[in-house]
């Protein structure tokens, strides 16, 4: 299909059209996509539920290829499935079935298990390398396939090597759970939906724009803020809170266009109004320089931009 709107596919609301755009629902969909967009020298971009990312107001150009395959196995504690799985699904039925291991997963909207790979996704202290096995990917560079084992991924804090070199598509994922009990899994996993739940915006977004930021380079950068951080317990696994140092910026509410930093939360940005990308970027924009400026620290994005 040709000049399709990409907005409506974006926890955003943001974005132009893809020139070309095509659903792939296995395999033979993916390499079919790669034999035309090669024959024709289109690049490719994926796009999965559409959370995490902020789209060119401009669209994207050559081809964008969507995973729609959500078919996945349960045997034993191990859960072989498709790249568009939702989160939310595997992390529902493998509590029922008393497996550990993406109880955070629940209640992200539009999450699918390859963005959370790609951006080695996680909350609570977990993530999604700490379950991974193995990844099957298609080679965008060499046109075929390939395994990843756990330590191939060079997975790091919110990033891996499918994030760092563009070239892979994440077409099934196996992930091994721990046994426990079933009713302690639901009971933890309820309490993190329920967190969610009373968190969520009124506003389209695109979840969390800023990585949080490492302990021992805020101690270095801007000792005066980690002693605060440090009185206030906010410190956790080592990490400090994007949001928490956005808010000490007095941020909260500051709006460029239609975009705004959230009130409930400082490391979102909400689409209160017909925002544009441009609104976004230039909201982006502000709150680094305004963090750089009083703190020394550099913010460093989580989202990833497609089609600029």
């Amino acid at each position: 299909m040709k000049n399709v709107d990409l907005a409506s596919l974006s926890t955003f609301k943001i974005g132009g059209p893809a020139e070309f755009y095509l659903e792939a629902q296995d395999g033979k969909d993916i390499k079919a996509a790669f034999d035309w967009a090669h024959f024709y020298n289109y690049k490719i971009t994926v796009l999965g539920g559409g959370s995490n990312i902020l789209i060119n107001d401009e669209g994207i150009k050559d081809l964008v290829l969507r995973l729609i395959k959500d078919n996945f196995n349960l045997k034993d504690n191990k859960v072989i499935c498709g790249g568009a799985v939702s989160l939310n699904k595997i992390a529902r039925t493998t509590a029922r079935e008393g497996l550990s291991g993406l109880e955070w997963g629940v209640g992200i909207p539009r999450a699918q298990i390859a963005g959370a790979i790609v951006g080695n996704a996680g909350a609570f202290g977990f993530k999604i390398s700490d379950i991974l096995e193995e990844a099957e990917v298609f080679d965008l560079v060499e046109g075929n396939w390939k395994k990843f084992k756990n330590k191939d991924c060079q997975f790091g804090y919110r990033t891996s090597v499918f994030k760092e070199h563009k070239r892979y598509i994440i077409s099934n994922a196996v992930l091994v759970f721990k046994k426990e009990d079933s009713k302690k899994v639901g009971e933890k996993m309820e309490k993190i939906f329920e967190f969610r739940k009373d968190n969520q915006l009124d506003h389209p977004s695109a979840g969390s724009i800023f990585k949080n930021i490492d302990w021992e380079y805020l101690q270095e950068r801007s000792p005066k803020l980690a002693k605060r951080a440090e009185m206030e317990k906010i410190v956790k696994n080592n990490w400090v809170s994007a949001g928490w140092i956005i808010e000490q910026m007095g941020l909260k509410g500051k709006t460029m266009g239609g975009a705004q930093i959230s009130l409930e939360h400082g490391n979102f940005i909400i689409n209160k109004k017909n925002a544009t990308a441009l609104d976004v970027i230039g909201l982006i924009s502000y709150v680094k320089q305004q963090v750089r400026n009083e703190f020394n620290i550099q913010m460093q994005e989580e989202i990833e931009y497609l089609g600029f």
